[in-house]
């Protein structure tokens, strides 16, 4: 895949729903301020989709890194580099964010802002703008519109929302994601919703049938691959089954979410893995086990037959020892007396 030679390598299977939902990001991106809230539970593949629909669409993709110090600044600083590239350099960017990443709440604020209006309140300091402004200015003024700085600003406002697409991936677990679209009504109202449903047992029967055939060399697995993807498969569904029922009668949730899927399919493979290197070690000890003990078998069938041979000889000596022991008893009387 053109992706996997480019970027970091991602191992994805393409079923149906797969292929609809890269569909609809791709499609999206392609619109002038295309944004899209992907919604669904960890590891359903939101990122993953936007990231390929992105890279289909010759859209870059930036995103930010998480620290234990970052905070405002940092956050806005990200910003600024980003609306940097989509304004001045004229790349086309996609802003891919997750409920992961919300550090402080002010972060939502600034993207319910980019939606609705493109820009963030005084996230430029004066002297930046100016530099802004003082770079910008040819392309403003061939537009029309480089009469002063506000309107210069203002179309670099403009350069970046027509480049820039803001894709976040949510998950419905919990309030927070309904608060949060009612105190931010853009992450609703500017965006394209996607949500990414539980995958169908045929998704679910392709990941695993993959991971297993990928690993059927190490594993030695060679028709048992069909029979190991249903077993995984059933157990998946059979534990989101009975959470519905402890839902219902507990009234507490247990999410079987793809991600636990993944883990599921990831420790079969691990565990399979750990049994063949085990279970070499066990049978060599078994085997060797066995081997002493018919070697102990022939020895004692030895022994049995020289006993049935030295009898005779052994009798007689038991014989003549009494005799012996008679004859000293009565020298012992003799000697008393």
């Amino acid at each position: 895949m053109l992706y996997n030679a480019e970027n970091s390598p991602m191992n994805l299977v393409f079923f149906e729903d797969c292929v609809q939902h890269l569909t609809r990001v791709a499609r999206t991106l392609r619109q002038e301020r295309g944004n899209m809230l992907l919604v669904g539970y960890g590891g359903s593949g939101r990122r993953s989709m936007a990231r390929l629909g992105a890279s289909v669409n010759e859209i870059g993709t930036f995103t930010i890194e998480i620290t234990k110090s970052y905070r405002e600044k940092e956050f806005h600083d990200d910003i600024k580099a980003m609306l940097m590239k989509a304004g001045l350099q004229e790349e086309k960017v996609q802003f891919l964010f997750s409920d992961t990443q919300i550090v402080l709440e002010s972060f939502l604020e600034d993207i319910n802002n980019l939606l609705n209006s493109g820009e963030i309140p005084n996230l430029f300091p004066a002297d930046e703008k100016t530099a802004v402004c003082e770079e910008i200015e040819g392309r403003a003024r061939e537009a029309g519109q480089g009469n002063g700085r506000d309107q210069q600003f203002a179309y670099f406002i403009a350069e970046c929302r027509q480049r820039l697409h803001i894709v976040l991936a949510f998950s419905p677990v919990g309030e927070k994601f309904r608060d949060r679209c009612r105190q931010f009504p853009s992450i609703i109202n500017c965006c394209t919703m996607d949500w990414y449903n539980l995958w169908p047992r045929e998704a679910l029967y392709s990941v695993a049938s993959r991971s297993y055939e990928e690993n059927k060399g190490d594993l030695g697995l060679v028709e048992e691959v069909s029979a190991l993807a249903e077993i995984t498969v059933y157990i998946h569904n059979s534990v989101t089954e009975y959470s519905e029922k402890f839902y219902n009668e507990l009234r507490r949730r247990n999410y079987t979410t793809p991600t636990s899927y993944l883990e599921l399919v990831k420790t079969f493979v691990q565990m399979l893995k750990h049994q063949k290197e085990v279970v070499p070690g066990k049978m060599f000890r078994y085997e060797a086990g066995l081997k002493k003990l018919a070697e102990t078998n022939t020895m004692v069938a030895q022994l049995q037959k020289d006993l049935v041979v030295l009898r005779p000889e052994i009798t007689e000596k038991e014989k003549r020892v009494n005799e012996m022991v008679e004859e000293l008893k009565r020298e012992t009387a003799i000697a008393s007396d």
